[in-house]
């Protein structure tokens, strides 16, 4: 594997004294005592056979560069692929007069759009993504605000459709004050 030889230890026990010694101790003191031998438990020593382990140099210290002021994290809003592609349809909608201004629309309008985007073979124009460009242009407050108001439905091209009834008037009012934080009374 590797070429290098590795580091060897070598354990090893202290070396047992002859008899026991003390600096304290005069001769005399030594004569009367009884001679005891020391045990020490089974103590190991680690000896290492390569030379001394000598401490690293320190690093000298390089030149401080000047700190850069931090910088703000300005990432780019990530816009979803659908939101993209509703976009792009809400711009070809805009052509018709009944969806720049806001008019209420006809029921079923959801169809004559999706139509649209077929037939002018508009990129990723699903289901899903169309349910989501009318959603967030029926719950427009300018579009409440029409739908409010009462009168006609209209289809995209300007034509009229049907009445707004007052159930659906009574909706978009609701819908309006609790955007704006009133209760309206009951009836």
């Amino acid at each position: 594997m590797t070429d290098t030889p590795r580091k060897k230890l070598t354990l090893s026990r202290k070396p047992k004294p002859a008899s026991p010694t003390s600096a304290d101790q005069t001769e005399d003191s030594q004569a009367a005592a009884p001679v005891r031998s020391v045990r020490r438990p089974a103590k190991r020593r680690v000896v290492r056979n390569e030379a001394a382990i000598r401490p690293k140099p320190k690093p000298v210290p390089k030149a401080k560069k000047p700190k850069r002021p931090t910088r703000k994290n300005k990432k780019k809003a990530l816009v979803s692929p659908s939101d993209l592609k509703a976009q792009a349809i809400d711009k070809r909608l805009q052509a018709f007069a009944a969806w720049s201004t806001f008019k209420p629309l006809a029921k079923g309008v959801e169809k004559t759009v999706f139509k649209l985007a077929n037939d002018e073979a508009l990129a990723g124009a699903s289901k899903k993504v169309i349910q989501k460009l009318l959603w967030k242009h029926t719950h427009h407050e300018r579009y409440l605000q029409a739908v409010s108001r009462g009168g006609m439905r209209y289809q995209l091209d300007g034509a009229d459709d049907v009445t707004i009834t007052d159930y659906e008037r009574q909706l978009a009012l609701e819908s309006l004050a609790k955007r704006a934080g009133r209760v309206l009374p009951k009836r």
